[in-house]
């Protein structure tokens, strides 16, 4: 857990776990990777993948608001333009 590489394990394991249709457990790793690892590079990307697996589930406020969290507190990076790209999206 204290490995350089801990948080990118935690991000790729949120990977594997929405490839594998468990919205649950990938959910659970994204969450995890800014919770346990809040200054890796992969915080926004796993926000970003956070917000998508809630709008799987159905959750769209809970979605908008991580999607608008991303934007403003990673402003300049590719999760940051692409939660914008969402949020014009949703209604």
């Amino acid at each position: 857990p204290r490995s350089q590489y801990a948080g990118n394990a935690q991000y790729w394991l949120g990977e594997v776990k929405l490839a594998q249709g468990d919205l649950q457990g990938a959910g659970r790793a994204f969450a995890q990777v800014s919770q346990s690892y809040p200054q890796h590079q992969k915080v926004a990307d796993s926000l970003y993948k956070l917000a998508d697996v809630e709008q799987r589930l159905g959750n769209a406020a809970k979605a908008k608001g991580i999607l608008q969290q991303v934007v403003a507190q990673y402003p300049g990076t590719s999760a940051a333009q692409l939660a914008q790209r969402d949020l014009a999206r949703l209604p």
